[in-house]
């Protein structure tokens, strides 16, 4: 379970690196606002990506093992 935590962490915070920039440029709003913005997107997708893998690992990797 740890690692999944560490993996959901690590790829959103470089997300969150790359897409503030970017998100900032093409909407013509401040690096601060375009962070919380994406902190919404962020909070959203790591329970999502959370989640997922946990309900996919038990349904898929259960049976086998």
């Amino acid at each position: 379970m740890a690692d999944r935590v560490w993996h959901s962490l690590l790829f959103e915070l470089g997300l969150l690196f790359i897409s503030v920039p970017i998100m900032a440029a093409y909407l013509s709003i401040s690096l601060w606002q375009a962070f919380w913005l994406d902190i919404g997107f962020v909070v959203f997708y790591l329970v999502f990506n959370y989640c997922y893998t946990y309900l996919y690992e038990k349904f898929f990797y259960a049976s086998r093992g």
